[in-house]
Formats: C-alpha cells, sequence, structure tokens
C-alpha cells in the first residue's frame, strides 16, 4: 500500500519507515512523512524561542521556592527505590501484567507438565546459547509486546542472560 506525503507530495510505502503512527488515522500514520514532520517541528521549535526560555525561568523559579519539598520526594530513578517498590508491590505488578496480557487477548494457558516438557525437549539447554540450565526462565520468542502469541510454539525456555539481553526483541534483530 502507498501513501502520498500532504507536504511534500512524494509517494512511499505506507510503512513506519517513511510515516509516524498515528493511531487516530484510517491508515494508522501520519499523512506527513518523516522528513517533512522532522522539518516542521524543527522550524516550530526554533520560532518558539522565547516561549522555552520563559518556561525555564517559570521552572527555576518554582524550584527555588520549592527546593525543600522537592528534596523529600523519593527519586524514582534509584536502584534502591525500585528494589522497595518491586518487593511492597509484588501483586499489583503482576496483576498489571496480566491485565496487560489479557487486554491484548493473549492468555496464559500452560501447565508446570508443559513447561516440563519443553525443557526435555531441549534437553536442558538454553534455546539461544545452548548452555545447561541451572536456572531457567520461559521466553516468548516473538514478544507479546510485538503481537506474539501465549501459544507453546511461541515459548522457548532460555537461560536468564539470553532472556534478559533479549527483552522485546525480535530474534533478527537481537544480537546475541
Amino acid at each position: 500500500m502507498q501513501k502520498t506525503c500532504t507536504k511534500c507530495g512524494k509517494t512511499f510505502p505506507a510503512t513506519s519507515e517513511y510515516f509516524s503512527k498515528n493511531s487516530s488515522s484510517k491508515s494508522g500514520f501520519y499523512c506527513i512523512c518523516k522528513k517533512c514532520r522532522s522539518v516542521i517541528r524543527k522550524l516550530i521549535y526554533n520560532t518558539n524561542e522565547e516561549e522555552r526560555t520563559k518556561q525555564k525561568e517559570k521552572s527555576k523559579e518554582w524550584y527555588s521556592k520549592n527546593k525543600d519539598s522537592v528534596k523529600l520526594r523519593p527519586s524514582y530513578d534509584t536502584k534502591e527505590y525500585c528494589k522497595t517498590y518491586y518487593k511492597n508491590n509484588k501483586d499489583k505488578d503482576k496483576l498489571r501484567h496480566n491485565k496487560r496480557i489479557s487486554a491484548m487477548g493473549k492468555v496464559w494457558k500452560h501447565e508446570n507438565k508443559q513447561i516440563k516438557e519443553l525443557v526435555i525437549k531441549q534437553n536442558n539447554k538454553c534455546f539461544y546459547c545452548g548452555c545447561n540450565l541451572e536456572k531457567y526462565t520461559i521466553d516468548h520468542i516473538v514478544p507479546v509486546s510485538r503481537g506474539g502469541s501465549n501459544l507453546i510454539d511461541n515459548i522457548a525456555i532460555s537461560c536468564p542472560y539470553c532472556n534478559l539481553s533479549k527483552g522485546y526483541k525480535l530474534l533478527s534483530e537481537w544480537k546475541h
């Protein structure tokens, strides 16, 4: 499918390579190509320099008035905060994960028996690097966030290192 940029008039394939995503349009993409959109955004940024400096000054002024209350807030970027939040909210985290999966219409349907069979089928070795598994993780070959399913065909048993380094990438994107 082809799409024509309304700004420059050039025709490109209707993919995310040429057009930014826009969920409110019928095609799912903006009507302006990425190159034209970039030019427009730079132009807007450069013309609003005075507005940006005003906003920076307001922020600095607010910060100087509220220094004490800002310092009392927890730093969300610290490892300690993340660890304590995770310990105190394990149920919330699991619930959020399950909601996300069920909202996508993908429900976890595997039993321990199926997972154990998969471990045996893989000879107790990591699906990706082939190392012997002392601890294993269950990995989606095509990540759920990228449209993968929870069917057993899309599940692989991997070592924690491979699973964490692969993350949400497809096999073609992941450099092992």
